[in-house]
């Protein structure tokens, strides 16, 4: 099955069973089988369950398992169990059942155990039945749609070769039907010009037995399961494999796995879901590497003299009282607190919540963390703001942070807020801001434990609405400039010169002006009330200055600016309103 284009090996392993001592994942109700669309890969030995639950990081959601045959090539399988196949399905892994049998006469490989012509068809049943043993020890359970497929190594066809040809089709169709005999589908892997083929050959013979699955190989780099010609696509339509890609390292969380890609429409045991959890104590196993133990720790972490001399064996129950936040192990930051008080590290046992917290397993630490928004200035004319926010947490720190907000132009309420940032572990972000608009920003935290703090206090911000969108009198002059806010402003010396912004809904009301020795000064009105005076008057000249008001109760109407003084200059660049 794999190493196709050197020397074609056939991989294998034997089956060591470990006894599985939790009491949530029981492997003894038996895996079921089904139909998925994915991607996988496939390995020559069986990793550790911890080293699957890192691989949760990758786009894989399926692996093989070699789980029989007389033609194994790694035989040392120390992981392979009902116990592991619990814990990686139970994690959210669907697996390929693979089974190394006896090879065609004419293969090109080196295998010993050969398909005999005259007794081909009573070694394809010996070999279906000995599969079907070793998929029920393992946990997959027969009627309950699981495949088994056979690994058909590269061999020669064509002229020549019709004895060993017809041999492993006679083989083939007896290892079909003696495995729907036995409650288990049949599928076939090879390549696109060996096995595959001789079985399109034989599509639409009602002698002949099809598998129900194909797992061909085709090194292409192509992860289609469709548009090849040797394969019609009216043959196994959604029951196919293809495997695209030959033998290469690739790495996730510090675990690297030599291994073939897989494309996959097709039928496999699937992934399961959970049991939930029963207790306390919740009762899962330790599934350390094999010829290992799980250390128990006094903290969450795991600095040389930090044991408290307890290890546990594969398979030793474990009795959990809640989880916590401790140093990330290969990509999980979960610790398991035990009945002694002590903890373990997460991923090293049969629990099932992958790289995060097993749902139904409470926390050790249930106090939120804190958030808080840096407050922002009331006004401003720019046309980008960064905002910062912060939070603590003493017990398993802040993991990340939401952002919301809600936003309204001068003519409108607030709207209902809008989420900016989910799960964010930045503490700042620059936001873009439209004249005449008021954003209004609040921040939550949520810690290592998955507690979530409350909505921070609300830090808001306007920027200034331009002043060429109020109502002037004759009074009024525009200039423009450089200088200005927006390249205008709108000036004046008269007394009782007025604008105007109808429609408004305000709160915080201010002006964006010149401000200078000879200035005037401006009243500003609401709905005809007097809100305050905004003096203008300045020792030194400057300009494009934000002037407020304080803030006042929300209200709705006009906004009118009077000048109060003869011969003084006022000359606005823009208004806030928020």
């Amino acid at each position: 099955m794999r190493r196709l284009v050197t020397a074609f090996a056939a991989l294998s392993l034997c089956l060591p069973l470990n006894a599985f001592a939790g009491t949530t994942i029981k492997a003894t109700d038996g895996l079921a089988g089904g139909q998925v669309t994915t991607t996988g890969f496939d390995k020559c030995a069986a990793p550790p369950s911890s080293a699957l639950r890192s691989w949760l990081a990758s786009p894989y959601r399926a692996v093989n398992v070699y789980m029989g045959g007389n033609n194994r090539a790694c035989a040392d399988q120390p992981e392979l169990s009902t116990q592991w196949l619990a814990t990686v399905t139970s994690n959210g892994w669907s697996v390929i059942p693979t089974y190394v049998g006896s090879q065609a006469r004419c293969s090109t490989s080196t295998k010993t155990d050969k398909i005999t012509s005259t007794t081909a068809a009573e070694q394809g049943t010996a070999e279906a039945d000995d599969a079907a043993t070793q998929m029920t020890a393992l946990g997959m359970s027969a009627f309950a749609n699981n495949p088994i497929y056979f690994d058909m190594e590269p061999y020669h066809v064509g002229s020549g070769y019709k004895t060993c040809d017809n041999a492993v089709l006679t083989f083939l169709d007896a290892w079909s039907r003696e495995l729907h005999v036995k409650g288990y589908l049949s599928g076939v892997y090879g390549t696109t010009n060996t096995v595959m083929k001789q079985l399109v050959t034989r599509s639409g013979d009602a002698t002949f037995q099809q598998p129900d699955d194909i797992w061909f190989a085709n090194w292409d780099n192509n992860p289609a399961t469709t548009g090849y010609s040797a394969i019609p696509d009216d043959l196994w339509v959604g029951h196919r494999i293809h495997q695209y890609r030959g033998g290469h390292n690739e790495t996730f969380n510090n675990n690297v796995f030599n291994i073939d890609n897989d494309a996959i429409d097709g039928d496999v045991v699937l992934a399961q879901t959970p049991t939930a959890p029963q207790g306390p104590p919740y009762h899962y196993a330790a599934a350390p590497v094999a010829g290992t133990t799980l250390k128990e720790r006094s903290t969450p972490e795991t600095t040389p003299d930090n044991k408290t001399g307890v290890t546990y064996a594969t398979g030793t129950d474990l009795p959990i009282v809640c989880q916590t936040v401790g140093e990330d192990i290969d990509g999980s930051v979960v610790w398991d607190q035990l009945s002694d008080g002590a903890f373990v590290a997460d991923l090293f046992t049969t629990t099932t919540g992958g790289l995060t917290f097993t749902a139904g397993i409470p926390r050790c630490d249930t106090t939120p963390p804190t958030a808080a928004i840096r407050p922002l200035k009331p006004a401003t004319k720019l046309s980008h703001k960064t905002i910062r926010w912060s939070g603590t947490d003493d017990a398993s720190g802040v993991a990340s942070y939401d952002v919301r907000y809600r936003t309204a132009t001068w003519a409108d309420d607030l709207s209902r807020f809008h989420r900016l940032l989910t799960a964010t572990t930045t503490t700042s972000t620059s936001i873009a801001l439209q004249r005449g608009s008021r954003y209004c920003y609040e921040v939550r935290a949520v810690d290592g434990s998955g507690n979530v703090s409350a909505w921070s206090s609300e830090a808001c911000i306007t920027r200034a609405l331009d002043d060429r969108e109020l109502e002037v009198s004759s009074a009024w002059r525009q200039v423009t400039g450089k200088r200005y806010y927006a390249h205008t402003a709108t000036a004046t010396h008269a007394v009782a010169a007025r604008l105007k912004l109808s429609r408004v809904h305000v709160s915080l009301v201010g002006v964006v002006a010149t401000t200078a020795p000879h200035a005037g000064s401006v009243d500003i009105y609401v709905k005809r009330r007097l809100m305050g005076t905004l003096s203008l008057h300045s020792a030194t000249h400057a300009e494009r200055q934000i002037l407020l008001l304080p803030a006042f109760s929300p209200r709705v109407g006009k906004v009118k600016l009077v000048t109060t003084q003869e011969d003084a200059l006022v000359r606005i660049d823009g208004l806030v309103v928020g």
